[in-house]
């Protein structure tokens, strides 16, 4: 290219190059993960992680593996579409077996192009009854909810929504369940907070919490 240098001395022409670096692209990341944990608890794993700003995020699918390599899906959480404000997520896992259980969030867009997240390790000790049912998405924000039956249910089973005072707020007769059972909540009207799904079938009781937004 031609430059023309000028000083008070006069002017000068002279051809001269020029390096143009390669171009980044300004595409922000969909979603920012601030961070990503587990702990084994009462028998659970309890994931919890934070984002710190999220573009289109339709949901998170969280998948576990035994051995680091192979995943599977084992339950998902609504995302908050778009945010620039610090927002908390958690799942609690009642279905993983005693070891080292390594867990990875799989964050979907609206268009459901996706992004992995780093794979961490918990070492996790089962009790004899966390592996009974588990419930997702947790916490609940568009009303519904799935609770999964690690073993299918043989006869009539009831199912309790109650709030953390243990007043019953909805109770559910339902028979000879496969392995998931669907809830609608959004008739309850239910205030945002953490409450108890307890599920009494084949003889045994178990409850879990969970929180609606």
């Amino acid at each position: 290219m031609r430059v023309l240098a000028i000083n008070e001395c006069g002017s000068e022409e002279f051809t001269a190059s020029v390096v143009i670096g390669d171009c980044v692209g300004g595409n922000p990341l969909p979603v920012t993960l601030s961070k990503f944990e587990g702990v084994s608890r009462s028998g659970a794993v309890e994931l919890n992680w934070s984002t710190a700003s999220e573009i289109n995020n339709d949901r998170f699918e969280i998948e576990r593996s035994a051995n680091g390599k192979d995943f599977q899906k084992v339950g998902q959480v609504k995302g908050n579409g778009n945010s620039s404000v610090a927002i908390d997520y958690t799942f609690t896992d009642r279905s993983a077996t005693s070891g080292t259980v390594y867990y990875r969030l799989k964050q979907v867009d609206f268009d459901n192009a996706f992004e992995y997240s780093k794979v961490i390790a918990v070492t996790h000790r089962a009790t004899a009854n966390s592996s009974a049912m588990s419930v997702y998405p947790n916490p609940v924000t568009d009303g519904n909810l799935s609770v999964r039956f690690q073993n299918s249910v043989k006869g009539n089973a009831t199912v309790r929504l109650l709030d953390m005072s243990g007043r019953v707020l909805h109770t559910q007769q339902v028979g000879n369940v496969e392995s998931e059972l669907g809830m609608n909540l959004r008739s309850l009207n239910l205030r945002p907070g953490v409450y108890m799904i307890s599920v009494t079938a084949n003889g045994q009781s178990t409850t879990q919490r969970v929180m609606v937004r």
